[in-house]
């Protein structure tokens, strides 16, 4: 009785954590047709979202958008991100895993983007700005991109290509910071007159990149395309601070030089008044992808030069000192043999000591297993005036190794934004570590005493092991043949009596009357399994039994000619088959050299189960309802001109056609295994896997009818959803907007049709264990 009385309890707590996370968490609505603005709380992304032209999405400052892989935020409409200080609108991926998207610009629109006081990271891309975007404005301040290691351009601005408008669009980029990157901005048209650029006061700091290509958008953190229009620059770029990025090498993640900023095109540009490190005019031009470096590129004039960064960029360290000496580089940091370590870090700006957590970590090579191991160090924190503090640790890393290196993070600044974290002696350190492995892999090859590295070395040992083990081998099938004789099998030519267990997997997609008008698009696909039972009665013919299990959807809004957008139908629907098919082999097929693969084409008569589904959300709660039993043909309002099959339901079962291609390969040691690439189409008998056949739409009273209010009573009933939004679903799917659209929802000339392709894996079982060669 006391171990049901907790397992109960647990189950009541864990129902009541599940709700209260559920509640916690909002749903943002797949198509936002009108203005949206989001609740102070976590919403999970989790499909594609798409805000349509003349509709603004706002998100308040508190709000978090969890992006889950590989989706977007398509902004056709406005966008407005209002954050405050200390209180950010956070954009980041699941888990912290670069896998999606934030927000993507599209299509031309008198509307409006500004985002300010936003946090973005752990993305692929944080914004791209298509090309023809065009705004009034896009304004960008105030907001931090961080760890973004999506190597490739993650802000991205195009061409707005204004034309029908009159005036060109206010670029506004001020005051972030784009720190401890992998990616790089791209700004593709700087001097384009579409559009008035305002660059100023932002932080580009402590971003790495690795290779090169794409002009220098993936390798320099910040790139300009400056092109000769014929007309006045219209742009501002002053008060940056460019320095402190760096191009590495990635075998042994050591740096090969310093890269701020990059410029492509083929007109000059003068960028006065930023900052861009300390040192000559010579030496900062030296740290620019410009022509000195590329002599297809322009030049890139950054005199006068500012020699401090301005006070209006984010706050970052603007020095270190190690016990009482300033470091000059600290990259290039050599250690000290002292027991204790004293930092003294002074920033640019007022810092939040309440609300930072300083965390001095360091490194060290433990050359006996070749790795890298990182611990935290234990630290007293005296904080100083509002922009400086003095850290005093052990030195630990004495006692562990000759090198290290230390990274200092969890500063964060009075607005709320975490500070660009900094290594010191990271370079040093890679370069000994490179080093010291280089050294270790040197062995004597007993030949001459000439080095070879270990690598070379484990080559051959390899290659001598594998011609030994095929001696070895050799040795016993000559060893079993003269003890067996003439006992032993012959192998079979073909693949006669035999049967095949097996098992596929794959990709399905649906054609019918929501579907993209297209068979080549990636959002349509969804998952295939299932099993293979087939005996290959010769070398030419094998029937086959099948079982699928599988996914279809569809939506109007993938329509890719845009007809059916409007409608805005959906549907999901699972798919369970079963099938019987003749295959017939366009070669002979069996295991002998030169008939271990062929074509193959099949066909035959199956029946499948289908139910389609479509997620609904009514009142912030999304719904999942069946839609054969909703009634959305109309089914249940007894109106006349309705089908035969609308006025009684359709039924969930249909017979179909399988018609298939596939190419078989034996493969395996022992040729007991096959491997079926595969092709297949279905023609159905019914048009509803997607609910919507050849109908006419109804009128509203049809649908608010006795019959139809009876069967949307069931649907409560029978799922516990409330009557409303029964009501709401079954009228907005019937007939879309304000209920007085006509004609038919469909076409009734033409049935469904499904496709899926993979591989099906399949272990050949002999029929006859003592199998007669075949000619």
């Amino acid at each position: 009785m006391y171990r049901r009385f907790i397992f109960l309890t647990l189950i009541l707590v864990s129902f009541a954590w599940t709700a209260k996370s559920q509640n916690a968490n909002g749903i943002m609505p797949l198509l936002v047709k009108s203005d949206l603005v989001l609740e102070k709380k976590t919403y999970h992304v989790k499909n594609n979202v798409l805000v349509r032209e003349g509709a603004t999405l706002t998100i308040p400052a508190g709000a978090e958008l969890v992006m889950h892989p590989n989706t977007v935020i398509t902004i056709e409409g406005s966008l407005l991100v209002k954050g405050e200080k200390k209180n950010l609108v956070a954009i980041y991926g699941y888990q912290d895993k670069p896998l999606s998207n934030g927000f993507v610009i599209s299509k031309k629109h008198t509307g409006f983007i500004q985002i300010s006081f936003a946090h973005f990271h752990h993305l692929k891309k944080a914004i791209d700005a298509q090309p023809g975007w065009y705004r009034d404005v896009l304004s960008i301040t105030n907001t931090q991109f961080n760890n973004i290691d999506a190597f490739q351009p993650s802000i991205i601005i195009s061409s707005p290509n204004k034309l029908e408008f009159s005036k060109p669009c206010n670029v506004i980029f001020s005051k972030n910071s784009f720190v401890n990157n992998k990616s790089t901005i791209y700004i593709t048209n700087l001097n384009d007159p579409s559009a008035q650029y305002e660059i100023e006061d932002n932080l580009i700091l402590a971003n790495s990149t690795y290779g090169s290509g794409l002009e220098g958008a993936i390798t320099s953190p910040f790139y300009l395309v400056s092109t000769d229009y014929g007309v006045a620059a219209n742009h501002s770029i002053k008060g940056n601070s460019f320095y402190g990025n760096y191009l590495y090498d990635s075998d042994n993640d050591t740096i090969i030089q310093e890269l701020n900023i990059g410029v492509g095109g083929d007109r000059d540009l003068d960028l006065p008044s930023n900052y861009f490190g300390k040192g000559s005019e010579n030496d900062l031009l030296k740290k620019i992808d410009h022509y000195f470096l590329n002599n297809d590129a322009p030049v890139l004039n950054v005199s006068p030069a500012l020699t401090e960064p301005s006070q209006k960029t984010p706050t970052h360290i603007r020095k270190i000192k190690v016990n009482g000496r300033t470091l000059d580089d600290f990259n290039e940091f050599e250690g000290v043999n002292d027991d204790n370590i004293t930092l003294e870090i002074e920033f640019t700006n007022e810092i939040d000591s309440s609300a930072s957590k300083p965390e001095i970590s360091y490194g060290y090579y433990d050359e006996s297993n070749d790795i890298i191991i990182t611990e935290n160090n234990s630290s007293r924190v005296v904080w100083g005036s509002s922009n400086s503090v003095r850290v005093t640790m052990a030195n630990r890393a004495k006692a562990k190794a000759q090198k290290a290196f230390w990274k200092i993070k969890g500063f964060v600044d009075d607005l709320g934004f975490a500070i660009a974290s900094h290594s010191i002696g990271h370079n040093s350190f890679k370069r000994f570590v490179a080093k010291r492995r280089k050294e270790k892999n040197l062995v004597q090859n007993g030949i001459g005493e000439i080095p070879i590295t270990m690598k070379e070395f484990m080559e051959v040992r390899k290659m001598l092991d594998s011609l030994l083990n095929l001696q070895n081998e050799t040795n016993d099938n000559i060893s079993k043949l003269t003890e067996t004789g003439l006992d032993q099998p012959i192998e079979p030519k073909y693949l006669t009596k035999t049967i095949e267990l097996g098992a596929l997997v794959g990709s399905s997609f649906y054609f019918g009357d929501i579907s993209n008008n297209s068979l080549a698009i990636t959002e349509d696909l969804d998952f295939m399994l299932g099993l293979r039972l087939a005996y290959n009665l010769s070398p030419k013919w094998t029937p086959t039994f099948n079982i699928l299990y599988g996914r279809l959807h569809g939506s109007d809004l993938d329509d890719s000619r845009g007809a059916h957008r409007a409608r805005a139908f959906q549907f999901e629907s699972k798919i369970v088959e079963a099938s019987a098919i003749m295959e017939f082999n366009l070669n002979k097929f069996g295991p002998s050299e030169s008939h271990r693969w062929t074509p193959s084409i099949g066909f035959g008569v199956g029946m499948f189960y289908f139910d389609p589904t479509w997620d609904y959300l009514y009142n912030g709660t999304r719904y999942t309802f069946k839609l054969r039993e909703l009634g959305t043909n109309g089914q249940y309002s007894n109106r006349e001109g309705l089908s035969a099959d609308a006025i009684g339901g359709y039924s969930p079962f249909s017979l179909c056609i399988p018609m298939e291609f596939s190419v078989k390969r034996i493969m395996g040691r022992n040729n007991q295994w096959v491997s079926n690439f595969k092709l297949g189409w279905r023609y159905t008998w019914t048009d509803y896997i997607d609910d919507v056949g050849g109908s006419e739409y109804a009128d509203m009273n049809d649908m608010l009818s006795q019959g139809q209010l009876e069967q949307y009573r069931k649907v409560e009933q029978k799922y516990g959803i409330p009557y409303e939004a029964v009501e709401a679903a079954a009228l907005d799917f019937w007939a879309p907007g304000d209920g007085r659209v006509t004609g038919p929802r469909g076409s009734a000339l033409a049935k469904d049709w499904y496709f899926y392709g993979g591989i099906t894996i399949s272990r050949i079982i002999p029929y006859e264990r003592r199998a007669r060669k075949q000619g």
